[in-house]
């Protein structure tokens, strides 16, 4: 968890400008601006889609969950169960995922 922070908050920094310059490290070796717009709030509600291999016909679609950070191996979020209606997926257990709907207002 603690090297998750420090990846985003590395990330982060590499794409703002510094106190020398107006240009941020990121367009300075790219060529470009950098895109911020996946990020999200962390601690925010999230209503994340169930895995497919976890669905019912006539369950609930979704669970939800606090968003924690970025997963390290693939581009999904990871997120902590917080309310469930779902059988095989309990409160407080870790789950990835991109197809997620995000409540930045609500923490």
């Amino acid at each position: 968890m603690v090297g998750e922070v420090v990846l985003t908050s590395c990330h982060v920094l590499n794409s703002v400008p510094t106190k020398n310059s107006e240009v941020t490290p990121y367009e300075g070796w790219k060529g470009r601006k950098p895109s911020l717009h996946y990020l999200r709030t962390w601690g925010c509600l999230a209503m994340v889609s169930v895995p497919i291999n976890k669905k019912r016909k006539l369950g609930p679609m979704t669970v939800d969950c606090i968003f924690l950070g970025y997963a390290h191996y693939s581009m999904s979020y990871m997120f902590l169960v917080i309310k469930y209606e779902v059988p095989d997926v309990l409160v407080v257990t870790l789950l990835e995922s991109r197809d997620v709907a995000f409540f930045e207002n609500i923490f």
